[in-house]
């Protein structure tokens, strides 16, 4: 027996499960958040995906297109993140050191930071291609 199975079968104690509210896994809030998040990824979130990646396919020159797709990436993984920490979930005003930064202005700093790596290496991938296509073909 592991030791999780022997704290739930001695103490009634779950490391996953305590987490959640149990009404949820009762009365089905649990399944519904499951089956929603699954129908506004594929019915929103994808299509706006792949038709903001074909709209910026036609505009963004070929050697910038992958340090835009990383940069993209990024910041909607960053912005997913810090979400939750924007909007203050989980403040408690009894506790005044429990989410005391400035989670704006560090959103925005790393997002500078990620934008400036990415025009960065799209200069050095500009220069790279120019000089590509300056060399002299190989005899073959």
């Amino acid at each position: 027996m592991s030791k999780l199975q022997d704290l739930y079968r001695s103490h009634g104690q779950s490391p996953w499960l305590d987490n959640l509210q149990r009404g949820w896994l009762v009365d089905g809030e649990l399944a519904r958040w499951v089956v929603g998040v699954a129908v506004v990824h594929d019915a929103l979130l994808a299509p706006m995906a792949v038709v903001t990646a074909w709209g910026l396919s036609r505009v963004v020159p070929a050697f910038a297109w992958p340090a835009i797709r990383a940069g993209l990436l990024t910041t909607v993984v960053l912005c997913l993140v810090a979400w939750p920490l924007l909007r203050g979930y989980g403040q408690d005003p009894s506790i005044p050191s429990l989410l005391s930064r400035d989670y704006g202005t560090g959103l925005a700093a790393a997002l500078g930071a990620v934008w400036l790596t990415v025009a960065v290496w799209a200069a050095i991938a500009r220069q790279r291609s120019q000089e590509r296509s300056l060399d002299p073909p190989s005899p073959d």
